[in-house]
């Protein structure tokens, strides 16, 4: 059985996994409705209250925006929360492990500008370090 990333968390964990890997793996598009909660409550044969938690959970990591009369939207990939540890591993088994890398290396870099008091070198050789497996946490003099 394949491991959840939302999981242990009841029914409104599995409809947050669905739907989550759904948006992520781009089954529905940025911009596009989602359906309406009877129509998710009935497909995943659940209450509507648990489809609302699910949105709730989903708004939460960046993905849906609610609004009134409107329903619910898939958001830009630009404002998904993509550190969020269920994004990441949704995106681990969509755009696969060389794409996510890359993507948390161009995150790494736009983050790495020298912060007062710390030596350039202190912060960088990102990439030697995860392609030699000398990746550690220690923090820097």
């Amino acid at each position: 059985m394949r491991q959840l990333a939302y999981g242990g968390r009841g029914l409104h964990g599995l409809a947050v996994e669905m739907l989550g890997r759904r948006i992520v793996g781009g089954r529905v598009a940025p911009g596009a409705a989602l359906p309406t909660e009877q129509e998710l409550a009935d497909e995943f044969g659940v209450s509507r209250s648990v489809v609302r938690e699910a949105m709730k959970v989903l708004a939460a990591k960046g993905l849906v925006s609610a609004r009134p009369m409107a329903g619910t939207h898939v958001r830009a990939r630009s404002e998904w929360h993509l550190i969020d540890p269920d994004v990441l591993a949704w995106r681990a088994e969509t755009d696969g492990a060389p794409t996510l890398l890359r993507d948390l290396l161009e995150v790494r870099g736009s983050s790495s500008r020298p912060r007062q008091g710390w030596p350039p070198s202190a912060l960088g050789g990102c990439r030697d370090r995860i392609s030699t497996g000398g990746w550690t946490r220690s923090r820097p003099p």
